[in-house]
């Protein structure tokens, strides 16, 4: 879960997503264009995971990951009464309660080195919720703070993936469609766009999954691909739609790809 925005004018853009990470990018399922500026609240928050819930059922959500603005007491309560497991970064300034008293959470991993990592010995009390597992890691000029309700050893992996949903938003906006650039501000026409987006990247991202098989991406030399398989996809139907007079044979495979549940590489 996490924010999107950006500003038109006068008029404040602020979309809440809720996606599933996906080898390497979140696939957006549900979304609300907030009528504000700023942080979502626990209301908001609760409405997307229950319709998440509505569709595909609570045992479909293995962890929920969020980061630091995703904290509050209504929030955490809500999330304790209905079982959610979920792994949320916390603010390091947020008071626990120690032998020393209350103290700023970080402090309980101030004799972590630059770059390690711990589960604190004890389970704490965070917004609310009784026994939490929290883990802790030394950035450069920061702290990375976890807390969970679900296996602490399997935090940290947990919480990388949330940045799949910072590589949706970045293939939305500067690296893929360039939503910001549409200089609309009417609600209902930006929640249409959306819509319309989320269906494009999927079918990008699909057919980068099935090109990659034809024509693998290039791996660069500090390992990493050249392209992710949206970029790849995304490329691929631009070359096809662009010049769809020379290659009838490849626009009807993409055109079928809409049907994803039938899908197969050998189609084509």
């Amino acid at each position: 879960m996490d924010r999107t925005n950006w500003k038109f004018g006068k008029a404040n853009i602020n979309f809440l997503v809720l996606g599933v990470a996906y080898k390497g990018m979140a696939i957006p399922l549900f979304w609300y264009l907030l009528d504000k500026r700023g942080n979502s609240n626990y209301k908001e928050r609760v409405q997307i995971v229950k319709d998440f819930i509505e569709v595909f059922g609570i045992n479909k959500i293995e962890t929920l990951v969020a980061d630091r603005e995703f904290v509050g007491k209504e929030w955490f309560k809500w999330l304790r009464e209905n079982e959610i497991p979920f792994c949320i970064r916390v603010m390091k300034n947020h008071k626990i309660t120690t032998i020393k008293g209350l103290v700023a959470v970080s402090s309980i991993f101030s004799h972590l080195k630059l770059g390690e990592s711990t589960i604190h010995t004890q389970k704490k009390k965070l917004y609310g919720y009784e026994g939490l597992s929290i883990v802790g890691v030394r950035l450069k000029n920061e702290y990375l703070i976890l807390a969970t309700n679900t296996e602490p050893n399997n935090a940290l992996a947990y919480y990388k993936r949330r940045w799949e949903i910072e590589t949706l938003f970045s293939a939305f906006k500067t690296r893929g469609f360039n939503l910001e650039e549409t200089h609309m501000s009417n609600p209902e026409k930006l929640d249409t766009l959306f819509t319309l987006l989320a269906l494009a990247f999927v079918w990008s991202h699909t057919i980068g999954e099935w090109y990659t098989t034809i024509i693998p991406i290039k791996t660069l030399k500090h390992g990493r691909k050249a392209k992710s398989l949206f970029l790849y996809g995304l490329e691929y139907l631009a070359r096809i739609l662009l010049n769809s007079e020379l290659f009838s044979k490849e626009l009807r495979f993409i055109f079928r790809q809409f049907d994803f549940g039938r899908f197969e590489i050998g189609d084509y």
